[in-house]
Protein backbone atom coordinates (compact mmCIF):
# COMPACT_ATOMS: atom_id res chain seq x y z
CA UNK A 1 0.00 0.00 0.00
CA UNK A 2 1.10 3.40 -0.41
CA UNK A 3 1.97 5.35 2.64
CA UNK A 4 2.68 9.15 0.48
CA UNK A 5 -0.16 11.48 0.94
CA UNK A 6 -1.90 12.31 -1.91
CA UNK A 7 -3.96 15.26 -2.70
CA UNK A 8 -7.32 15.86 -4.33
CA UNK A 9 -8.34 19.34 -5.92
CA UNK A 10 -10.93 21.20 -4.72
CA UNK A 11 -11.33 19.37 -1.75
CA UNK A 12 -10.17 20.68 1.81
CA UNK A 13 -8.37 19.11 4.56
CA UNK A 14 -10.92 18.49 7.35
CA UNK A 15 -8.35 17.87 10.38
CA UNK A 16 -4.50 17.41 11.20
CA UNK A 17 -4.74 13.92 11.56
CA UNK A 18 -5.88 14.03 7.70
CA UNK A 19 -2.36 14.91 7.30
CA UNK A 20 0.41 12.96 7.01
CA UNK A 21 3.89 14.59 7.34
CA UNK A 22 7.14 12.89 6.85
CA UNK A 23 9.30 14.35 9.04
CA UNK A 24 12.53 11.74 7.92
CA UNK A 25 14.23 14.65 5.86
CA UNK A 26 14.61 16.84 8.05
CA UNK A 27 17.52 16.32 10.29
CA UNK A 28 17.41 16.73 14.27
CA UNK A 29 19.74 19.49 13.82
CA UNK A 30 18.12 21.41 12.02
CA UNK A 31 14.94 21.46 14.07
CA UNK A 32 17.31 22.23 17.33
CA UNK A 33 19.04 25.07 15.31
CA UNK A 34 15.64 26.54 15.07
CA UNK A 35 14.09 26.68 18.82
CA UNK A 36 13.82 29.94 20.83
CA UNK A 37 14.23 32.24 17.50
CA UNK A 38 12.00 35.16 17.41
CA UNK A 39 10.84 36.40 14.00
CA UNK A 40 10.54 40.35 14.11
CA UNK A 41 6.35 40.99 14.19
CA UNK A 42 5.61 37.78 16.80
CA UNK A 43 5.49 37.87 20.37
CA UNK A 44 6.94 34.98 21.92
CA UNK A 45 4.70 31.94 22.96
CA UNK A 46 6.30 31.51 26.55
CA UNK A 47 8.58 32.05 28.89
CA UNK A 48 11.27 29.34 27.96
CA UNK A 49 11.57 30.60 24.35
CA UNK A 50 13.03 34.02 25.69
CA UNK A 51 15.43 31.71 28.30
CA UNK A 52 16.79 30.04 25.37
CA UNK A 53 16.96 32.55 23.50
CA UNK A 54 19.11 34.34 26.05
CA UNK A 55 21.39 31.54 26.18
CA UNK A 56 21.75 30.81 22.61
CA UNK A 57 22.50 34.49 21.55
CA UNK A 58 26.47 34.12 20.84
CA UNK A 59 25.64 30.71 19.49
CA UNK A 60 23.39 31.60 16.42
CA UNK A 61 24.24 34.09 13.10
CA UNK A 62 20.50 35.40 12.33
CA UNK A 63 19.82 38.68 13.82
CA UNK A 64 17.37 38.20 16.57
CA UNK A 65 15.29 40.93 17.84
CA UNK A 66 15.25 41.41 22.01
CA UNK A 67 11.53 41.99 23.11
CA UNK A 68 11.53 45.40 25.36
CA UNK A 69 9.83 44.94 28.86
CA UNK A 70 8.78 48.33 30.10
CA UNK A 71 9.72 48.83 33.70
CA UNK A 72 7.57 48.52 36.70
CA UNK A 73 6.64 51.10 38.43
CA UNK A 74 7.41 51.58 41.85
CA UNK A 75 5.08 51.74 44.15
CA UNK A 76 5.80 55.26 46.15
CA UNK A 77 5.70 55.04 50.25
CA UNK A 78 3.59 57.94 51.74
CA UNK A 79 5.95 58.97 54.23
CA UNK A 80 4.91 62.24 55.34
CA UNK A 81 1.05 63.83 56.11
CA UNK A 82 1.45 66.05 52.81
CA UNK A 83 2.19 63.69 50.37
CA UNK A 84 -0.57 61.78 52.07
CA UNK A 85 -2.71 64.89 51.71
CA UNK A 86 -1.60 65.67 47.86
CA UNK A 87 -2.15 61.89 46.96
CA UNK A 88 -5.75 62.14 47.91
CA UNK A 89 -6.22 65.39 46.94
CA UNK A 90 -5.24 64.17 43.45
CA UNK A 91 -7.23 61.34 43.16
CA UNK A 92 -10.44 62.96 44.29
CA UNK A 93 -9.10 65.64 41.56
CA UNK A 94 -9.07 63.03 38.89
CA UNK A 95 -12.16 61.29 40.41
CA UNK A 96 -14.20 65.05 39.85
CA UNK A 97 -12.61 65.61 36.47
CA UNK A 98 -13.78 61.93 35.08
CA UNK A 99 -17.26 62.38 36.19
CA UNK A 100 -17.42 65.44 34.86
CA UNK A 101 -16.33 64.17 31.77
CA UNK A 102 -18.37 61.32 31.67
CA UNK A 103 -21.44 63.70 32.88
CA UNK A 104 -20.60 66.04 30.03
CA UNK A 105 -20.34 63.30 27.39
CA UNK A 106 -24.13 61.38 28.55
CA UNK A 107 -25.63 64.76 28.50
CA UNK A 108 -24.07 65.43 25.17
CA UNK A 109 -25.24 61.96 23.83
CA UNK A 110 -28.82 62.46 25.13
CA UNK A 111 -29.07 65.83 23.16
CA UNK A 112 -27.51 64.27 20.16
CA UNK A 113 -30.58 61.33 20.64
CA UNK A 114 -33.08 63.84 20.83
CA UNK A 115 -32.05 65.77 18.30
CA UNK A 116 -31.71 62.58 15.85
CA UNK A 117 -35.31 62.33 16.91
CA UNK A 118 -36.43 65.22 15.78
CA UNK A 119 -34.37 65.06 12.23
CA UNK A 120 -36.43 62.17 11.75
CA UNK A 121 -39.57 63.89 12.11
CA UNK A 122 -38.37 66.39 10.00
CA UNK A 123 -37.33 64.04 7.74
CA UNK A 124 -41.08 61.91 7.37
CA UNK A 125 -42.88 65.41 7.45
CA UNK A 126 -40.92 66.19 4.37
CA UNK A 127 -41.21 62.68 3.05
CA UNK A 128 -45.09 63.56 3.26
CA UNK A 129 -45.12 67.23 1.76
CA UNK A 130 -43.05 65.80 -0.81
CA UNK A 131 -45.95 62.98 -1.80
CA UNK A 132 -48.75 65.80 -1.68
CA UNK A 133 -47.28 68.23 -3.70
CA UNK A 134 -47.13 65.35 -6.42
CA UNK A 135 -50.17 64.62 -5.92
CA UNK A 136 -50.99 68.20 -6.41
CA UNK A 137 -49.17 68.55 -9.49
CA UNK A 138 -50.83 65.48 -11.18
CA UNK A 139 -54.25 67.41 -10.24
CA UNK A 140 -52.99 70.36 -11.08
CA UNK A 141 -52.03 68.86 -14.37
CA UNK A 142 -55.30 67.54 -14.76
CA UNK A 143 -57.32 70.59 -14.40
CA UNK A 144 -54.79 72.44 -16.86
CA UNK A 145 -55.69 69.71 -19.52
CA UNK A 146 -59.53 69.69 -18.95
CA UNK A 147 -59.50 73.33 -19.22
CA UNK A 148 -57.90 73.29 -22.60
CA UNK A 149 -60.36 71.02 -23.59
CA UNK A 150 -63.15 72.62 -22.37
CA UNK A 151 -61.66 75.84 -24.31
CA UNK A 152 -61.03 74.32 -27.09
CA UNK A 153 -64.23 73.25 -27.60
CA UNK A 154 -66.98 75.94 -29.32
CA UNK A 155 -70.27 74.98 -27.40
CA UNK A 156 -71.48 78.99 -27.04
CA UNK A 157 -72.59 80.97 -29.87
CA UNK A 158 -71.08 83.55 -31.15
CA UNK A 159 -72.48 87.19 -30.36
CA UNK A 160 -71.59 90.10 -31.58
CA UNK A 161 -72.09 92.44 -28.72
CA UNK A 162 -71.57 96.04 -30.64
CA UNK A 163 -74.79 94.79 -32.68
CA UNK A 164 -76.58 93.94 -30.09
CA UNK A 165 -75.97 97.53 -28.27
CA UNK A 166 -76.62 99.00 -31.42
CA UNK A 167 -80.17 97.62 -31.58
CA UNK A 168 -80.80 98.16 -28.10
CA UNK A 169 -80.14 102.01 -28.29
CA UNK A 170 -82.04 101.92 -31.63
CA UNK A 171 -85.27 100.99 -30.02
CA UNK A 172 -84.56 103.63 -26.74
CA UNK A 173 -84.24 106.30 -29.39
Amino acid sequence: MNTKPYIILGEAQESDSEEEIDYSDVSTGQIEQCKGRIVTGEAPESDEEMKEMKSNKGSSSHTVSTIAVPPTRKKYRHQSILVKKLCERNTSLHKNINDFISQTTMNAGTELNVTNQRLLKCQVQLQDGAEHIKKLNSNLSFLDYNLQTLLGISYLPKINICDYVKVVENKLS
